[in-house]
Parts: structure tokens; C-alpha cells; sequence
């Protein structure tokens, strides 16, 4: 399958199923316990309808949004996801690109596998950073204040990640990773 093939999700997977090493694969795809968080949010997904709305008497479009005071040109952005680069060397910068080209938000994630200095230096104002709260108060607070040194104005701090989850296609591998910035 080549990337031009890639119709929907199903198709993304089963390129991406083929392509990357097994653990990495279960890595990305695998979810905590049997999948039940996973299964809700799809079904949720399955339930919205997008109901066509067309604009009249407008004379100029526009899905630019303001969002901390600043006007991105689209009105989503790209959420924090950690250890990208276990797929792809460059995936962060990729994403930091892809943001600075269509001029969107993108959070990056205290498990990033990119400094927190070089995505901000891709991305400038754009780039906010995620903050897991940490049992370890100071270590929080350090990493807080280096990403406000960096110039990072927007912090999403993060508080349902409590521990790491427990997933069988890790615990599979033995694939393990510490949940502690390690760049």
C-alpha cells in the first residue's frame, strides 16, 4: 500500500501496520486495559454529524480564529502526543513545520522527543507546551519556568495522567518509558 492509497483511517493504520516494527506499531495503535477508553471515544466520534451551514449575506469567508491573541488561520490546532519521533526521526519538527505552513496552534508534549527549545525555535508564537503534573512538585515548576524562559506564552497543563497506563502491547514488548522529560 503507498501513502497515495490512504482513503481513510483503516488505510493509514494498515500502512502504518506494515511499515514500523512491530512494538513501535502497538506502541502508537495500543491503548491502556482492553481498549474501553479507546472504544468510547470512537463510538462518541460515530455519533456526530456535521449539518451543512451555508453562509449567506457574508461577503468575505473566513475560518480564521483568534484564540490568546492571536489569529490562526484554521480554527483547530495540533494536540500534544509524546515520542513521535519513535515513528519518524523528524516527526516533531515535522509537525512544527506543518503548524508555522497552515499557521496553527500545536502543543507540544512534556514527552516530546524533541527539545522543548528546538520546537519552540520551529514554531515561535504558535507553540504551546504541555505540562504533566508531577508527583515531584519542583520538577514541574522547573520545567514550567524553562519553557516560559524559551518564550512559550500558552501552558496546558495536564492533570488526567496520573501514572502511566497499564497496556498489553507494551507489557507484550517490554517496551517502557519513563515518565520524566529526558531531553
Amino acid at each position: 500500500m503507498k501513502k497515495s492509497s490512504i482513503h481513510c483511517l483503516d488505510d493509514a493504520r494498515n500502512l502504518a501496520k506494515k511499515k514500523l516494527p512491530e512494538m513501535i506499531f502497538d506502541y502508537v495503535d495500543g491503548t491502556a486495559l482492553e481498549g474501553d477508553g479507546e472504544k468510547s471515544n470512537y463510538n462518541s466520534f460515530q455519533k456526530i454529524k456535521l449539518l451543512q451551514n451555508v453562509l449567506s449575506g457574508i461577503s468575505k469567508k473566513s475560518i480564521k480564529t483568534k484564540i490568546f491573541n492571536h489569529e490562526f488561520d484554521i480554527p483547530f490546532g495540533i494536540a500534544p502526543m509524546g515520542m513521535c519521533n519513535l515513528v519518524n526521526s523528524k516527526a516533531d519538527i515535522s509537525i512544527a513545520k506543518l503548524a508555522r505552513k497552515f499557521n496553527a496552534p500545536v502543543s507540544f508534549s512534556t514527552m516530546a522527543s524533541t527539545s522543548l527549545e528546538k520546537t519552540f525555535n520551529m514554531t515561535g508564537e504558535l507553540g504551546w507546551f504541555q505540562l504533566y503534573v508531577y508527583d515531584d512538585l519542583k520538577s514541574g515548576l522547573d520545567l514550567a519556568l524553562r519553557a516560559q524562559n524559551t518564550g512559550y506564552k500558552t501552558l496546558i497543563l495536564t492533570v488526567d495522567v496520573p501514572d502511566l497506563g497499564r497496556r498489553p502491547r507494551e507489557l507484550k514488548h517490554n517496551f517502557k518509558a519513563q515518565f520524566k522529560p529526558t531531553f
